[in-house]
Parts: C-alpha cells; sequence; structure tokens
C-alpha cells in the first residue's frame, strides 16, 4: 500500500478555508482522505482513482457509493448548494459549508475535523442573534 495515503495527514487548516471542492474532493474527506495524495486517470466520465488512494477495499467501495448518491442528490435536489455543474458531474463544485451540512443530515460518519464547519456557523448564528438582539 502506497505509504503517503497510510500516513493520510490531511491538511485540515488548507481544506477547511476552501469555500468550494468537487465533488470527490468533498467525498474524500468524508472518508478522512487528503485528496491531494489521490491518485488516478482521467477518463471521459472524470477522474478514475488508483487502489492505492484507499487503505482497504471497502474504503474504496465507500467512496464510490457516497459519490454516485452525491452525484444524484446535487443533479436532482436543491440539498446541496452549488457552485456549478460539470460536463463531468464528478467534477462539479459544491459549497463545502453545504456538503457537511447536507452529510450530517443523512448521519454519514465524517472526521470530526470536517464537522468543525459545522459547529463554526452555529456559533456565528448564535452570535449574530446575540448582536441583533442587543441592537437598540
Amino acid at each position: 500500500m502506497d505509504d503517503k495515503v497510510r500516513k493520510n495527514n490531511i491538511d485540515w487548516d488548507f481544506w477547511l478555508l476552501m469555500p468550494h471542492v468537487k465533488i470527490w474532493q468533498a467525498v474524500a474527506l468524508s472518508i478522512d482522505i487528503d485528496p491531494k495524495k489521490m491518485t488516478g486517470r482521467m477518463t471521459s466520465k472524470g477522474p478514475q482513482f488508483y487502489s492505492k488512494s484507499f487503505r482497504t477495499i471497502k474504503e474504496q467501495n465507500d467512496f464510490d457509493r457516497r459519490c454516485e448518491l452525491l452525484i444524484a442528490r446535487v443533479l436532482n435536489t436543491n440539498d446541496i448548494r452549488i457552485v456549478f455543474i460539470s460536463n463531468v458531474s464528478i467534477d462539479s463544485e459544491i459549497y463545502l459549508n453545504s456538503f457537511v451540512d447536507w452529510v450530517l443530515s443523512v448521519e454519514w460518519n465524517i472526521p470530526q475535523e470536517l464537522r468543525i464547519i459545522a459547529t463554526a456557523k452555529e456559533k456565528i448564528s448564535i452570535l449574530e442573534k446575540s448582536y441583533s438582539s442587543n441592537k437598540i
């Protein structure tokens, strides 16, 4: 197995500041894989990732399944805010905070670091409400 995938070391400081990401990047983050460390080849259907990008076959299957579900949600509902739809669906871009909100609503297991986005949003909302109620 590829050592750089094993160590993982996602640069959460980088990813948590990204306002939007590609669908496959969001899914990779949701299963605790650094999108920058995934390898594959480009096809007419978008990137096809090599098995060495994943720790286990189950993780690869989870990635594929989550991508399929997320693409269906993005293309057929208004559950997730979209930046743009690509002709290669997996390369479509979505807002990361909207993705996290949706993931939590469907109770996917995600890394704690990714949950920070929702927690920060809740704190901002509480502060905004507090500020507006203290206005004269």
